[in-house]
């Protein structure tokens, strides 16, 4: 029996190393999403302490430059979260891109895969019609044998 060799394993073997590139692009940018998520949560959390201290010290008697200075505050927390909801958004994005360039990794690693199935199947084939013609050359053989012999 043949030995069986796929003529594009190399490429198969790239895929799959593609593929692997790409799974790692995309646990990188979805970490980096919840870094930013996690940088998103404690600007919210700053400004809420922010929000509840002024509150607290709205009514009591207490000096106008604490009150500016925590609207200060409260305006830069503001601001960095409306700056942090655009950076989620475009790692969000980014993380869609690496999703969708994994799929496409993942489609061409399976079609290379089927080829090598279809092709290990066509080898076989051929492989059993070879067995069965040379089984059928020794029982021709062998009765073209017998009959002279009689």
């Amino acid at each position: 029996m043949g030995r069986f060799a796929f003529k594009l394993q190399n490429v198969l073997n790239i895929k799959e190393k593609i593929e692997e590139q790409k799974k790692i692009e995309l646990g990188n940018a979805t970490i980096y999403l919840n870094q930013q998520v996690a940088i998103f949560n404690s600007y919210k959390e700053a400004l809420n302490c922010q929000v509840q201290s002024f509150n607290d010290k709205n009514g009591k008697s207490i000096l106008a430059k604490e009150l500016i200075e925590l609207n200060g505050y409260i305006k830069y927390y503001e601001e960095e979260i409306s700056n942090q909801k655009i950076v989620i958004q475009n790692a969000n994005d980014v993380v869609e891109l690496k999703r969708k360039a994994l799929n496409v990794a993942l489609i061409e690693r399976k079609t290379y895969e089927k080829l090598k199935e279809l092709a290990l199947e066509n080898h076989l084939l051929e492989e059993q019609s070879l067995s069965n013609k040379h089984s059928d050359e020794v029982n021709s053989y062998n009765q073209l044998m017998k009959s002279i012999s009689q």
